[in-house]
């Protein structure tokens, strides 16, 4: 049996509109995902900007800090210290880090015995504390 025209003319329709919907929901997500790759670009951009304003303030501290260390008086007073020289009227200060040697020897001299250290060990904490304060 042959379809009325009518109901092939409603069925091409259906088919039209069916399409037409087709394409404009994959227009729809493709546009999504264009969307959503331009965000993701536009948030790494933002990123990259932001490191490399970071690098700018680190590159001009670094090259204040250059400035600094190529100037006449700080490499004088870097060869100074370096070579231990001194100009005319400037004293040295030498310092030394050892502790005199009559600390060294009174430390020797106040160290406990093993006797001691063996009542110590027998004592309770009140005790200790008493020995400590009052002798």
């Amino acid at each position: 049996m042959a379809a009325s025209p009518p109901q092939t003319q409603a069925q091409w329709r259906t088919g039209v509109l069916l399409a037409l919907g087709g394409l404009v929901l994959w227009l729809l997500y493709s546009l999504s995902i264009t969307l959503h790759q331009t965000e993701k670009i536009r948030k790494e951009i933002y990123a990259i900007e932001a490191q490399n304003e970071a690098l700018r303030e680190d590159i001009l501290q670094k090259e204040q800090y250059l400035s600094y260390l190529q100037t006449p008086e700080r490499i004088t007073k870097e060869a100074k210290a370096q070579l231990g020289r001194m100009e005319a009227g400037e004293e040295v200060i030498v310092i030394h880090r050892q502790s005199p040697s009559y600390l060294q020897q009174a430390t020797l001299e106040r160290s406990p015995i093993p006797e001691e250290i063996e009542s110590l060990r027998e004592r309770t904490i009140p005790e200790k504390w008493r020995a400590l304060f009052f002798g």
